[in-house]
């Protein structure tokens, strides 16, 4: 079995930074991986070409001529990191980030303070706590990091299973990957932020659900991640364990707190009850979550 083993560029805290040099050799199948790209993937091809020099050091980092699918969703995955780093300089708003969407489209987000995303380790457990990416991005330099960047990579593995979504032809028969349940844990991840800044920082849960840029960006990934589980729900090579990650997200009541802040613009707003069906696991709904305190004087649902 092939696992996903996601290499990062951490562009908010520079766990690894690509930076232009001299003379690296492109591996062989470099062309034939943009043309791909560039036909099939356009969306993901113009993250990819949006620096030249950090293209052919991405190529050289992060392609395998010898994987079924030449680590495409890899590639993209972390040249989505480049590109909102230079959709952000570009903007010349300090503080500022620019998010790039799999739909295509832009998201500028205005500066907010925000609690590192490893507070929801307490939430996790122990079963979860040892998942690769809880490890990984809650755990340590990647766990102080915060909500913009939680949002960051959870939109970037969308990228790789849109992407993988794309190529998955390709894959032989006795071949899996992880994608769909890397993107999981990330919604798992988001319904945890989410339920952290109500309970613990109710100010940031108002901000959050009165701020239409991170509303949007949350109901935009959100419907993006629904929409490519729903593609790729027949593609089994395209998950290892997501009868457990797709548990975690929709038998545990967490869709609550989606629901709960899109609700602040959208009273009708639902998660969809068909996605869970597909993924082979329950929609568990329970009582909706309380208010902040901070926000019961303001939001009205």
């Amino acid at each position: 079995m092939n696992h996903f083993q996601p290499v990062v560029i951490g562009i908010l805290s520079g766990a690894l930074c690509l930076t232009t040099q001299a003379a690296w050799a492109l591996p062989p199948c470099a062309d034939q991986a943009l043309t791909l790209l560039q036909k099939q993937d356009p969306i993901g091809y113009r993250a990819v070409v949006a620096d030249a020099g950090l293209r052919d050091l991405g190529m050289t980092h992060f392609l395998n001529c010898k994987d079924a699918m030449l680590q495409l969703p890899l590639f993209v995955h972390e040249m989505v990191h480049i590109y909102v780093r230079v959709l952000s300089s570009q903007a010349g708003n300090p503080g500022q980030w620019v998010m790039y969407l799999p739909d295509g489209s832009t998201l500028a987000l205005p500066a907010l303070t925000t609690f590192p995303r490893s507070e929801i380790s307490a939430f996790l457990s122990p079963a979860q706590r040892k998942w690769q990416r809880s490890q990984l991005y809650l755990t340590g330099q990647m766990g102080s990091q915060d909500f913009v960047s939680l949002m960051d990579e959870y939109i970037a593995y969308i990228f790789s299973l849109q992407t993988a979504r794309i190529f998955a032809s390709r894959i032989p028969k006795n071949q899996r990957y992880d994608f769909q349940d890397a993107m999981g844990n990330f919604m798992f991840y988001l319904a945890l932020y989410l339920k952290q800044a109500r309970t613990k920082h109710p100010d940031l849960w108002l901000e959050l659900s009165q701020q239409e840029a991170y509303r949007s960006l949350i109901l935009k990934s959100w419907q993006l991640a629904e929409k490519e589980l729903k593609a790729t729900a027949s593609l089994k090579q395209l998950a290892i364990n997501r009868s457990e990650v797709f548990k975690a997200v929709y038998e545990s009541g967490l869709t609550g707190e989606i629901e709960l802040l899109l609700r602040t613009a959208d009273p009708s707003f639902q998660v969809s009850a068909e996605i869970p069906r597909l993924m082979g696991v329950k929609l568990i709904r329970k009582a909706q979550p309380p208010l902040p305190v901070a926000a019961k004087a303001t939001v009205l649902l």
